[in-house]
């Protein structure tokens, strides 16, 4: 909850005032669905003009975001309507471009409570509680809306919130049912029907979906349990592989496999100097570029570095004794380059001297001295 009123207020500084990326909560109880719910932004409903350019965009924005969000096929669409004239489709005029038909859409008319006020004949209400087909199409999942009225007021234990507990929440809002559905007689003069109640409250929903869940849940068997067994196969598999590399975990058997790998990466490397074309040269190879990047520069007196133009094949992605190659002909242009500096006789006769083995001038050790 903290976090969501921390992105709440970062959003309210925001231009676009809401975000597409997702709050995903898990929640587990006993006897809990496998059910994923997409909770999605309420659309806007932006006031022609220039001035409203801000909130037009909002709109479409929150509009395209909703579309991706329920055009998935398998998808159940509960699509709340706030009108008490269904004509005005706002809500349903955003999903019926995605499900046409309505064929998988729940459609909620919300607030009951407050709309029952409105109506001030009784043949109001019948229209509302059974819109026309030319109006509502009879294909609707579910085949008539569901109305529902839900207490207002946080459940909790801070100062804000109106009900202390779920079970005092849930009580208010089976309280509000039976309170809506006594309105609703008063209005129409009769009682309702046991078709008309089953539509009305958050309860009569719950149960419907939890019906449809439950239908779809076995209309998929047939195509998951092929799924289930498939990766049945492979966890299997994977078992019996790990099992063996455990039962491979001890230190003869580890020797033998580190010995195996060494004398394969000594033949491999071998190969490699002496020249193959097996490994790709895109994957394995180095330009000289990459080379003095990856390995480092060969450079000269006051860090004097070849140009590449003067590389043979410095161009090419080289590995392997190739590379040994160009590296071994850059050092010797590199040392090449390189002035020796002037020697001095006095350098010369001190660096003459006495072995240990014998008095006798060691001419070699001298000219690599000088």
């Amino acid at each position: 909850q903290a976090y969501i009123e921390a992105e709440n207020k970062r959003l309210e500084n925001d231009p676009s005032q809401f975000s597409a990326k997702e709050i995903i909560i898990r929640i587990e109880y006993k006897h809990c669905p496998n059910l994923t719910i997409i909770d999605t932004p309420g659309l806007i409903l932006a006031a022609p003009g220039r001035k409203n350019r801000v909130l037009q965009s909002q709109a479409c924005a929150v509009e395209a975001l909703v579309h991706a969000k329920i055009q998935h096929k398998e998808t159940i669409i509960l699509c709340l309507e706030d009108c008490s004239d269904w004509s005005n489709a706002t809500t349903r005029r955003v999903v019926m471009q995605v499900d046409p038909d309505l064929a998988r859409t729940v459609l909620v008319s919300t607030k009951l409570d407050t709309k029952i006020p409105q109506f001030a004949r009784a043949s109001d209400v019948e229209v509302f509680l059974h819109p026309p087909t030319c109006v509502l199409d009879g294909s609707l999942l579910g085949d008539s809306p569901f109305f529902t009225s839900v207490p207002s007021g946080r459940v909790g234990s801070c100062h804000e919130a109106v009900f202390r507990s779920n079970e005092e929440f849930k009580k208010a809002i089976s309280l509000r049912e039976l309170d809506d559905v006594t309105s609703l007689e008063d209005k129409l003069g009769r009682s309702l029907t046991r078709e008309e109640k089953n539509r009305i409250g958050v309860s009569n929903l719950r149960l419907f979906l939890e019906e449809l869940l439950q239908n779809r849940y076995i209309e998929s068997v047939p195509s998951i349990i092929p799924l289930l067994e498939k990766e049945h196969r492979a966890a299997s598999r994977k078992l019996r592989k790990v099992t063996q590399e455990i039962s491979d975990l001890d230190e003869a058997k580890l020797k033998e496999k580190a010995r195996l790998f060494h004398d394969s990466f000594l033949t491999k490397l071998s190969l490699l100097l002496k020249g193959m074309v097996v490994a790709p040269p895109d994957k394995f190879g180095e330009t000289l570029i990459n080379e003095r990047i990856n390995g480092g520069t060969f450079t000269g007196s006051e860090n004097f570095q070849l140009p590449n133009k003067m590389m043979a094949n410095a161009g090419m992605r080289l590995y392997g004794g190739a590379q040994y190659h160009r590296a071994m002909a850059e050092f010797r242009l590199v040392v090449g380059s390189i002035k020796c500096p002037p020697i001095t006789r006095e350098e010369i006769v001190n660096a003459c001297g006495v072995e240990d083995i014998h008095d006798g001038t060691n001419y070699s050790r001298y000219s690599l001295s000088t």
